[in-house]
């Protein structure tokens, strides 16, 4: 999970405000943190839940889609269909475009007859003919990028998490910073009115260094 969500906010070009290596400002699994950090989610994993958090703690702005419970609903139901549905418009109108934007799937790997439970993963691509979607697996050494059937990953996120007891789903994601900037849009032009913005997970990093260095 935390593999994904920093390589989604890297291909986002959202800032971490803090350096990875040298002078270079990347997001890797060890410098995500705010609302849980990389022990906790080594302890306890990570939720559909707690990775919208992440996303919005480090300057994504997320909307997430929960599936259905399989439990209650059926394969055939409306609610099963419409929740197909708008993971496929999803997934066809971020594939085509032009800004940058991401959907993160969170579904369980034996809906898709792979081995392990839980998983997050982007989604690279959709295939009309095929009614599939480019699942961009960052577990490469256990499953290169590969397709697999939309009703297929449907029904991997419906299946429930067995720690929150609740079914997983889909998350869009985009730069916060964009998002805002949209907002103020006014026409083709934007507003004169530039505030840099600052994620909060970035936001707390910086206030206990500036803490820290004035208590020196």
């Amino acid at each position: 999970g935390l593999s994904t969500l920093a390589m989604v906010l890297n291909s986002l070009r959202i800032d971490p405000m803090r350096t990875w290596k040298g002078a270079w400002r990347w997001f890797n699994e060890q410098n995500l943190g705010c609302c849980t950090g990389p022990e906790q989610v080594r302890e306890v994993g990570l939720s559909f839940d707690m990775f919208k958090c992440l996303a919005g703690c480090n300057g994504a702005d997320s909307v997430a889609q929960r599936a259905p419970d399989e439990a209650t609903s059926g394969n055939g139901s409306g609610e099963v269909e419409a929740f197909a549905e708008a993971f496929r418009a999803a997934v066809r109108t971020t594939s085509r475009s032009p800004d940058r934007e991401c959907i993160v799937i969170c579904y369980s790997r034996e809906a898709l007859g792979q081995s392990g439970a839980g998983h997050f993963s982007p989604v690279g691509g959709y295939h009309e003919e095929s009614d599939s979607v480019l699942i961009l697996d960052v577990a490469r050494f256990k499953y290169p990028p590969h397709w697999a059937r939309l009703q297929d990953v449907v029904q991997g996120m419906m299946s429930v998490d067995p720690d929150t007891r609740r079914p997983r789903g889909w998350i869009h994601l985009r730069s916060l910073q964009t998002s805002t900037q949209l907002s103020r849009t006014s026409g083709d032009h934007l507003l004169p009115l530039r505030i840099p913005y600052v994620p909060a997970a970035a936001g707390r990093k910086l206030s206990e260094a500036l803490a820290l260095a004035l208590a020196e």
